[in-house]
């Protein structure tokens, strides 16, 4: 009777409960212009930008309709802050600047190509790329820029991320791949061996990604010497968009037809989850406490209060028992590690209960291998106190208690 019992609970958390599903907001433009880009300050802040020069900030009351900055009325393909006061816009050709958090803006630099993305070390050097192989660089701030790096290719390139003090790269939408190892001075242009389009590169610190069109999410341990391509659901997703896991917390990629996709073992496997629209998406930015932010055609924003957490396999091998380990650090502020070791494959759960026995999170509700697994728990939306993790299975049961210091 007890073995029944606990596999009707298992079948009733089968969804998950942190699998909160992305909202569309609120969007006080009234012509829904496509939105590009969005970012979000220290400070909270949300920042969002689109076509004929639209851009929106959200202070937490709602997103408000801002005058187009500088008066330009360009295409806004990215917005890019360094902190709460000093951001960029490329807005067509132009490479406009704020350093009152978005109340002016100033044009620094105008071109002949559009501008795509832009990417900062530092609050001196910076990199910004374009159509038709335009590289400009920036070492004082963005008070002025210099064209580099010519004739690396002949397409638009569309991305670029700052991965160490001298390394930067930077991707082609034909596939190529552009390396700079002397902070963006000189770039060497290879083409990857994956005929598609690339979308967007990423970094987190430990990973570098490129995504493209016909589901290819490609993976770098090596700051983009070697390339894997990791596994995805479909080979029919053009993927425009990727944010990296952080803090534990899930890599979320959007697409041209709506779909959202999470990867909770470091962008190994990727699997679809809820949404609220079919509109093209652009953009996603996620945070440290685990929400995100994204954008798209005919003005979409959608909002996720929390993103899953990632879950780590640390050893393959088939364990002699199952075991749930004390978590560390204990305590902890806010984020806390937990192991467990699970010697038959099947449905895991692991909750987070407080001392009136209520649920405050699900951090694993799913099919897992025989292993041993650790996840990072982000607490910051939780007072302190002591709470209890529980890990549950057709045939193990066991809880621990924590203790949340803030």
């Amino acid at each position: 009777m007890k073995t029944v019992l606990m596999i009707m609970i298992v079948v009733l958390m089968v969804v998950p409960a942190f699998a909160q599903e992305w909202n569309v907001v609120a969007n006080p433009d009234a012509n829904m212009y496509d939105l590009y880009s969005i970012t979000v300050t220290p400070n909270g802040t949300v920042h969002a930008v689109g076509a004929n020069g639209t851009y929106m900030i959200n202070s937490g009351g709602g997103f408000v309709l801002q005058v187009h900055p500088a008066n330009h009325v360009a295409d806004i393909k990215k917005i890019f802050f360094l902190d709460n006061n000093n951001g960029y816009i490329l807005a067509g050709i132009a490479i406009v600047k704020t350093n009152t958090g978005g109340t002016n803006w100033a044009i620094q630099f105008l071109t002949t190509n559009n501008l795509y993305d832009i990417d900062f070390w530092n609050a001196d050097s910076g990199i910004a790329v374009g159509g038709s192989d335009l590289i400009l660089k920036t070492v004082d701030g963005g008070v002025s820029w210099t064209q580099i790096g010519r004739n690396m290719t002949t397409d638009n390139i569309v991305g670029v991320t700052w991965i160490t003090e001298n390394i930067v790269l930077a991707i082609a939408d034909n596939n190529t791949l552009l390396t700079s190892t002397n902070s963006g001075d000189d770039w060497t242009s290879q083409s990857l061996p994956y005929t598609t389009l690339f979308t967007d590169i990423a970094y987190n610190n430990s990973y570098v990604t490129i995504s493209g069109n016909g589901s290819v999410v490609l993976k770098s341990m090596d700051y983009g010497v070697s390339w894997t391509q990791m596994n995805f659901s479909s080979t029919l997703i053009n993927i425009t968009a990727i944010a990296l896991s952080s803090t534990g917390y899930a890599s979320i990629a959007v697409s041209q037809n709506g779909n959202i996709y999470q990867s909770t073992n470091d962008c190994l496997d990727w699997t679809q989850i809820s949404n609220g629209t079919t509109n093209w998406l652009n953009s996603i930015i996620t945070l440290s406490n685990g929400s995100g932010w994204i954008v798209g055609d005919d003005g979409v924003i959608l909002f996720n209060q929390q993103i899953p957490i990632s879950i780590e396999i640390i050893n393959t091998q088939t364990p002699n028992e199952y075991k749930l380990t004390q978590n560390y650090p204990n305590p902890f502020n806010p984020t806390t590690n937990i192991e467990y070791s699970i010697p038959t494959s099947g449905i895991v759960t692991i909750t987070v209960h407080n001392i009136l026995g209520q649920e405050v999170a699900n951090l694993v509700n799913e099919f897992q291998q025989a292993g041993t697994y650790r996840i990072t728990w982000n607490g910051s939306n939780l007072s302190s106190g002591i709470y209890f993790y529980r890990i549950q299975t057709e045939q193990y049961i066991e809880s621990r208690k924590m203790l949340l210091l803030k």
